[in-house]
């Protein structure tokens, strides 16, 4: 048998790829079968292909770990044990192979769910405090592009859409079992007070770039869909996601489901909904709970709301893996745009340092709080 696995794509594909990295990225794209699992390394000058052992075990390794960090706990050392065993098959051996700061991941199946950013490097640290990391579908797909670079001009306008007006009213429905599902869901959702201040810290950060703020009951569809989205280069939302696993095309963000007169209006800006979205944003970033779930299509990874943003036009999309803190959320996310709009940093080392800005608070350790979010761009080079 070969000691190097097979590359299930156009081997000439790849070396176009590999001419367009710059020596600070390299990608690592994971491939997992019924027995085996791979990895290829692409550096500006190279391409390597490894074998990483068995995938039962290393499935139910990655199940365990990504279990464990998204639930706090006090006593981390089963979770400790857990993210070290999925490093060692994972991280372990590309480590070598990485030489530059800027790591794009490109998952598969049961990997979309690793938080490769809590897992420990060589001195125990995780990986977020040596590396950016960003994800992407795939290293070569119809609307894979070669322009990574982050340049925000001074006057790139940014929305947020923050803090929407939710009806506390149940919305159980006798419509059948679709509009009882989904209304079981929408029915009852909690105020989200610090979304509010997350709004209020970029319209105090943005002291160059106009920002157009949507809360309350002005948080809408109608707002949504009323704007033109193609001027605005920063998308922000800070609302309710729903996964309706059951009828998963209605996943999607919540928006005010009141109006001003406190009537009834839909909230739930659904999958095909935001596919349909005219988007030419440089970021969209998503505040929300379980951006990046959804369901599991062979091939193609979850359907998530992450992804429909980046397939209607979103260069960059920071999602979540898990229920996120609304309170330590909104204080990652104003260090986020501190890094963005003060300091002029790109959006994955931005993101790198807010991480870092939360684990190192004491009582925010856990990858629970942190380890959740992550950027994803069909931008790979």
């Amino acid at each position: 048998a070969s000691s190097t696995p097979r590359v299930g794509t156009d081997v000439a594909s790849l070396w176009a790829v590999i001419d367009r990295l710059s020596p600070d990225t390299t990608i690592v794209a994971y491939h997992l079968t019924d027995d085996e699992a791979f990895a290829w390394v692409l550096s500006h000058d190279a391409l390597e292909g490894l074998r990483l052992g068995r995938s039962d075990d290393l499935v139910a390794g990655i199940q365990k770990a990504s279990d464990l960090a998204s639930r706090w706990q006090p006593d981390t050392t089963e979770l400790d044990q857990a993210l070290e065993y999925v490093s060692g098959r994972l991280v372990e051996p590309i480590r070598d192979r990485v030489q530059s700061d800027r790591l794009v991941i490109v998952p598969h199946d049961a990997i979309h769910s690793v938080p490769f950013a809590a897992l420990p490097m060589d001195d125990g640290r995780p990986m977020i405090e040596s590396l950016q990391l960003v994800y992407t579908p795939s290293v070569i797909s119809p609307g894979t592009s070669s322009d990574s670079s982050w340049v925000l001009e001074k006057d790139d306008p940014i929305v947020v859409f923050a803090n929407p007006s939710f009806d506390n009213r149940s919305l159980l429905s006798a419509g059948g079992e679709r509009s009882g599902a989904i209304g079981a869901i929408l029915g009852g959702l909690p105020t989200l007070y610090y979304s509010g201040q997350e709004a209020e810290a970029i319209r105090q950060l943005a002291a160059k770039q106009p920002v157009d703020i949507y809360t309350g009951t002005d948080a809408s569809k109608s707002s949504l869909f009323g704007v033109d989205l193609t001027q605005y280069k920063i998308i922000h939302f800070a609302t309710h996601a729903v996964v309706i696993p059951d009828f998963p095309e209605y996943s999607g963000v919540v928006l005010a489901q009141v109006d001003e007169r406190g009537g009834r209006i839909p909230g739930l800006t659904h999958l095909r909904e935001i596919y349909s979205l005219p988007i030419d944003a440089k970021l969209v970033v998503l505040s929300a709970c379980s951006t990046a779930e959804g369901e599991a299509v062979p091939g193609e990874g979850p359907m998530s709301i992450g992804r429909a943003f980046l397939h209607s036009g979103a260069r960059r999309v920071l999602m979540t893996r898990w229920k996120v803190s609304d309170d330590v959320t909104a204080e990652l996310m104003r260090v986020l745009y501190t890094r963005l709009l003060k300091d002029g940093l790109d959006a994955s080392e931005a993101l790198r340092q807010a991480q870092q800005a939360i684990l190192r608070t004491p009582g925010w350790e856990h990858p629970f709080f942190w380890a959740g979010l992550f950027l994803s761009s069909l931008a790979i080079s």
